[in-house]
């Protein structure tokens, strides 16, 4: 669930600017993504530019934290920052799961309704879940009955 939430991004970000962005120099593509999560899903500024690099990691998910840093001149140490790479590798673990979903910066990608972009509970979730064998959807319900949705809204 957390690789199609951020594939979801991606994929709304390229779709929308055609994957011209491996053309740009950086200084367009940090830009270009700030204009996505601040038109796209209404993420207010202070929280954007508190989690630059956050926001950039969902974009940019192949470049490690130092190439980030150096490419984009963010500090990649934002405890969201870090909170994403260890929910998306070493440490999935529900105590990780929930502080990552409590931060409002995801709470407006995951189901704000305050831009032009479809957020993943309307959009990529219900994709995630058609595509997924009747074996795998139980399996999949099953260990989402232990999310805690009061923070997912």
């Amino acid at each position: 669930m957390m690789r199609a939430f951020r594939t979801h991004l991606k994929q709304q970000f390229n779709d929308l600017y055609l994957h011209k962005q491996y053309h740009w120099v950086n200084s367009t593509k940090k830009k270009v993504v700030r204009e996505f999560f601040l038109e796209g899903y209404g993420v207010p500024e202070e929280i954007y530019d508190e989690n630059e690099a956050f926001f950039l990691k969902l974009i940019y998910n192949t470049l490690q934290n130092d190439k980030i840093s150096a490419k984009f001149t963010v500090d990649t140490t934002s405890t969201l920052s870090q909170l994403l790479d260890e929910v998306m590798k070493a440490k999935p673990n529900n105590k990780n799961l929930k502080r990552f979903f409590a931060h409002r910066a995801v709470q407006l990608l995951w189901g704000g309704k305050q831009g032009k972009q479809t957020p993943f509970r309307e959009g990529g979730l219900s994709d995630l879940l058609r595509k997924m064998s009747v074996s795998t959807r139980q399996w999949f319900c099953s260990k989402l009955e232990k999310v805690d949705w009061q923070i997912l809204g």
